[in-house]
């Protein structure tokens, strides 16, 4: 029986000491001085400073670790104000808040004791930064040549650029489709993995296009840029320009045939270079700056 009032006395001195802990929180509070009343100053009172620290941060988030000392020995406990003056936060001992990154400046006070002159107060302006703004794009696809024949490489330019705030690391396809509008049936031209661009800066990537094995027609080019994390704007991750068309072997006029009508193309131009009235660089077939028998070998030889 001793024992079991010796527990609930504990009890009741505990239950009492939260009841005072957390009366004294709101004291602390209450006996801030008005939020402008030492514009300039950090210390209220002699002998009081307060430290406020970066502890933690996400990309819209940040966390502070508040912290005090003073002369007196007295309580202590800090309270923060938002830009119009309400007190957002408080605690007693040293502590944590979270702000969010709005590039708005918060005042944090350190307070010692809610009675005059036994304690102290000091107070810290804090400006949060501006949550970052996570951005990559395509700007621009270009092409050095529109019309090749099977098994020309094509040389093909993907620009990119960081529109964020910070430094990204992402990845960046270049395909070549018959068909923009069907899913899954583009030919990956190539992929350039781990482009890393700091804020505001750009890049051109280079690629050629081994066409060998390509089926004839006409291809439209597409530069896609990776969506980076925290990337809201992507409409313009994705660049689709430059046509390039692929001909058969031997197709001079371009109508999908090898036949009589591109060895007439091949001999009005026999025996031409370039700068010639009558050179048609596309009846010099194997590339060599001249039109002669060659070429119209290569037209016999791919006859459809």
């Amino acid at each position: 029986m001793k024992y079991k009032g010796l527990i609930s006395l504990t009890l009741s001195i505990a239950m009492i000491a939260a009841l005072i802990f957390t009366m004294m929180k709101f004291e602390l509070v209450s006996a801030l001085p008005d939020k402008g009343a030492c514009d300039g100053c950090h210390a209220l009172d002699p002998g009081t400073s307060i430290s406020v620290t970066v502890d933690s941060e996400t990309g819209s988030d940040i966390t502070y670790y508040v912290s005090g000392s003073d002369i007196y020995n007295a309580e202590e406990g800090w309270a923060v104000f938002d830009p119009a003056g309400s007190n957002i936060a408080n605690g007693l001992n040293p502590g944590y808040f979270t702000l969010p990154k709005d590039g708005q400046t918060y005042r944090v006070y350190w307070v010692d004791d809610s009675d005059p002159g036994k304690g102290g107060t000091a107070y810290v302006d804090v400006t949060t930064p501006v949550a970052g703004v996570n951005d990559v794009a395509v700007t621009s696809v270009t092409v050095n040549v529109t019309l090749v024949y099977v098994g020309d490489h094509v040389g093909i330019d993907v620009a990119a650029v960081n529109e964020g705030t910070g430094s990204e690391t992402f990845d960046v396809y270049v395909y070549a489709d018959t068909d923009t509008a069907v899913i899954g049936d583009e030919i990956t031209v190539e992929v350039f993995t781990g482009v890393s661009l700091g804020a505001g800066a750009s890049t051109t990537l280079g690629s050629s296009w081994d066409t060998t094995g390509v089926s004839h027609g006409n291809y439209t080019i597409t530069g896609v840029a990776t969506t980076v994390a925290g990337e809201t704007d992507i409409a313009d991750n994705t660049y689709i320009d430059g046509t390039v068309r692929i001909k058969i072997l031997g197709d001079v006029n371009g109508d999908d045939f090898v036949n009589i009508f591109d060895m007439l193309a091949v001999r009005d131009a026999i025996g031409s270079q370039p700068g010639d009235p009558n050179w048609n660089p596309d009846a010099d077939l194997n590339k060599d700056g001249f039109i002669n028998i060659f070429d119209l070998l290569i037209i016999r030889d791919n006859l459809t």
